[in-house]
C-alpha cells in the first residue's frame, strides 16, 4: 500500500494526534479517497495540495474545564471539578509544568503526550523546557570561556613584556650611544681648542670662538 492508503487506514490515530492538515503532491489524493476521510482541499498549486481534516483533537484538552490559550506554553483554566489537562506535546525529559506558580509533575499519556492534574477553580498553567544537564553545560561553557580569557590575557602580557624589554634595551643603547657621542664631541672640541691656542706660541691672536672648533668658528682676530 502507498502512503495515502496508510493514512486513510490509520486516520483515527492522526485525529488523536491532533493532525489538522494534510499536505500531498498535486493531484495525488483522488476525490473518492478524500471523501473517505471528509478531507477538504483548501490550497492547490502546480506542485502541492493541502487538505483540511475534520475531527482533529485540540492541542489542549481538559474535560469539565474552560481553557483559554495565552500562547503555546501558557494557558488559563476554569474548572468546575478536578480534571486532567492533556497537552499534545511530545513528553520528554526537560519539560516542566507549573500550576499557579507551583511545580506540578508531568505524566505521559498514550506513550507520547503530556498531562497534568487540575483542581477545581481558576488555574494558570505554564510549561517550560530546559534540556537535561543544561546547567552543567553552562558551567562547562563558563569555565572554557574563563580559560580562554586567562590564556589571552597571559599571551598579551607576554607580548607586552617582550615589547617592553626590547624598548628598554633600545632606550639603554640609545642613551649609552648619546653619552658616548657627547663625550666624543667634547673631547674633539677640547683638542681643537688646544690646537688653536697652541699657535699663540708663534703668533698670538685674540680669539672669540662661536661653535665647536676652528673650522666652524666665526669671530674676529687681532694680531697682537
Amino acid at each position: 500500500p502507498n502512503a495515502l492508503t496508510e493514512f486513510i487506514n490509520n486516520f483515527a490515530a492522526y485525529q488523536s494526534a491532533g493532525v489538522r492538515y494534510l499536505l500531498t503532491p498535486a493531484k495525488a489524493f483522488d476525490p473518492p479517497d478524500a471523501a473517505k476521510v471528509a478531507a477538504i482541499r483548501v490550497f492547490s498549486s502546480r506542485t502541492t495540495d493541502i487538505y483540511e481534516l475534520p475531527g482533529a483533537r485540540p492541542y489542549l484538552d481538559a474535560p469539565g474545564c474552560t481553557l483559554t490559550i495565552l500562547d503555546r506554553t501558557r494557558s488559563r483554566a476554569e474548572c468546575e471539578k478536578s480534571s486532567t489537562l492533556t497537552r499534545l506535546e511530545l513528553s520528554m525529559p526537560g519539560w516542566n509544568a507549573e500550576v499557579n506558580g507551583r511545580s506540578t509533575p508531568i505524566t505521559t499519556v498514550n506513550d507520547t503526550f503530556q498531562s497534568i492534574p487540575l483542581h477545581v477553580g481558576s488555574s494558570t498553567v505554564t510549561f517550560t523546557f530546559e534540556p537535561p544537564h543544561i546547567r552543567l553545560a553552562w558551567l562547562a561553557s563558563g569555565i572554557g570561556f574563563l580559560v580562554l580569557a586567562v590564556g589571552r590575557f597571559r599571551s598579551r602580557r607576554r607580548i607586552l613584556g617582550l615589547r617592553g624589554n626590547a624598548s628598554c634595551r633600545f632606550e639603554s643603547a640609545r642613551a649609552a650611544g648619546g653619552v658616548d657621542l657627547w663625550r666624543a664631541i667634547c673631547t674633539a672640541s677640547w683638542r681643537v681648542t688646544q690646537f688653536c691656542l697652541s699657535r699663540r706660541e708663534t703668533e698670538r691672536y685674540d680669539i672669540a670662538l662661536v661653535g665647536n672648533g676652528c673650522g666652524n668658528s666665526q669671530g674676529r682676530r687681532r694680531k697682537l
